[in-house]
């Protein structure tokens, strides 16, 4: 007999913040590289280029520039980061309808979501491409969309018994498949 897995919940907003940062990871890990990269190279060419003007005429360093450079760079990359969990908390306000009074079950079929008021449906495992876990919650990705489960409302038990299942049926984010 196969064990099924029912979950009701709500999710909150930094459980889909979390959620977020996790498809963004493992579907387009090099978005959150190459902005702050960019970023860094850029003071990095600016500094280099201040000390080799400085070294090259034989004048003083211009530390002022060379900290006003860094400090430029460190407000962009802080911006970043705050833009980023903005966008996450704006596009939480959105799906909030979708994420409240859930009832999700879980077993060796697939997922099956309820959703007070909205609708339901069953997806089957192969539909998932791959699943990523945090802190706060694990995804199921499949496409250009996820689907949340919070740990919050899991015992320790049941958090194992998502892993497995998820680990049985679907590929885990960032994982190479063993040839």
């Amino acid at each position: 007999m196969e064990e099924v897995i029912e979950l009701s919940f709500t999710l909150s907003e930094a459980e889909y913040c979390e959620a977020q940062s996790l498809y963004i990871r493992a579907k387009q890990p090099w978005i959150r590289v190459l902005l702050p990269v960019c970023i860094l190279v850029g003071t990095l060419l600016v500094v280099l280029t201040n000390l080799l003007k400085s070294f090259r005429d034989g004048s003083p360093v211009d530390w002022a520039s060379v900290i006003l450079s860094l400090a430029v760079a460190f407000v962009f990359l802080a911006l970043l980061h705050f833009a980023r969990r903005r966008g996450f908390r704006r596009r939480f306000k959105i799906e909030a309808p979708n994420l409240t009074n859930v009832i999700m079950q879980l077993d060796d079929s697939g997922v099956r979501i309820q959703i007070a008021g909205r609708g339901e449906g069953t997806t089957q495992w192969p539909t998932f491409s791959t699943w990523s876990e945090g802190d706060k919650v694990f995804i199921m990705i499949s496409g250009f969309t996820f689907r949340p489960i919070p740990k919050s409302v899991l015992s320790p038990t049941e958090v194992d018994a998502i892993r497995n299942l998820l680990t049985l049926h679907i590929k885990k984010a960032g994982v190479a498949e063993k040839s």
